[in-house]
Order: structure tokens, then sequence, then C-alpha cells
């Protein structure tokens, strides 16, 4: 492993840290503030803003690999957000979770990309 490939790949597991511990304190300032409806949905989002991450992140592994992608996968990797979309109806239409909960537990991937930036700024120059 080169050092670059070093370096993203540890990058990519600080960020998958990061999103876990912001879902895990989302969630619990999720219950705090909004009871159970907001705390399940918040994890409910957060779960799959974590698997949505990884599942680009194999994707993009794909793209250098002398291996072909299978059919099924690339409809299944299309079809993703219509897949969540539809888990996120379910859970919150059958369920009574809270929406809102839910979206902002979506974005956890994207708090801790933010995190790994910022990290990556203050640790530039060591």
């Amino acid at each position: 492993m080169t050092r670059d490939e070093q370096y993203f790949a540890r990058a990519i597991k600080r960020i998958e840290v990061f999103t876990v511990v912001l879902g895990v304190a989302g969630v619990l300032v999720a219950f705090v503030r909004g009871g159970a409806a907001a705390g399940i949905g918040f994890l409910a989002g957060a779960a799959g803003s974590y698997l949505n991450f990884r599942w680009i992140r194999q994707m993009v592994a794909g793209f250098g690999a002398a291996t072909r992608i299978r059919k099924r996968h690339a409809i299944l990797f299309g079809l993703r957000y219509l897949i969540f979309g539809a888990a996120v109806y379910v859970i919150v239409k059958y369920f009574q979770i809270n929406a809102v909960a839910a979206l902002v537990g979506f974005l956890t991937a994207v708090g801790a990309v933010i995190l790994e930036i910022l990290y990556e700024l203050i640790h530039a120059g060591t």
C-alpha cells in the first residue's frame, strides 16, 4: 500500500468513526429533547447515513478494481435513494417516528466529512 493509499484509508476510517460518534451523540440529544420518537428517528437516519457512506465507499473502491460490476449491484446502487425514501416513509407513517429527526440523522455522514475537513486543516502543518 502506497503512502497516499494509507493516508486516504486513515481519513476514511476517521470519517466512519466521526459518523458513529455523531450518531450516538445525536441519538442521546434527540431522546432527551424530543423523546423516544425523535431518538428512534435519529437512530434510523444515522444508520441509513452510515450505510449510504459505506455503499458509496465500496462503489468508489470498485472503480479501480479489475473486477466487473454486477448488473444487480448497479441497479441497487441506482435505487438506493428510492429504497431509503421508502424506508423513511414506512418508518414515519407506520411507526410514528419523528421525520425531522430521521432527516437530521441522515446527515451525520455529512457532519463527519466536515469534521474530517477540520481535522485535516488543523493537522495540515504537522
